[in-house]
């Protein structure tokens, strides 16, 4: 039976958890990062796109056009962190509309 690695290191047998938790993961992460920022792949950590200037200068200080998106790479064990601190935040945010 095949196993999949999460991000906090333990297996599962379930694609379908897999898949899940991972997303989550990058949903909650690029919450924090701001509008703009979306995963488009997972597993060892978390590759993320973010928007981009789209216009760089070159070694010979010409403007060139460049990808409308610059990515980012993130490890598991800090995406898990940035998903706990985001986590807390959503907790405290929520009480504090209670009151």
């Amino acid at each position: 039976m095949e196993s999949f690695r999460l991000p906090s290191g333990k297996t599962t047998t379930s694609q379908s958890k897999y898949v899940a938790v991972w997303r989550k993961l990058g949903r909650d992460v690029c919450s924090v990062l701001g509008s703009g920022h979306h995963v488009f792949a997972f597993d060892p950590g978390l590759a993320i796109k973010r928007p981009g200037a789209g216009v760089s200068i070159n070694s010979a200080g010409q403007r060139v056009e460049v990808s409308s998106y610059q990515s980012i790479s993130i490890d598991a064990d800090v995406a898990l962190a940035i998903q706990n601190l985001y986590l807390e935040n959503q907790k405290i945010k929520q009480l504090n509309s209670c009151r």
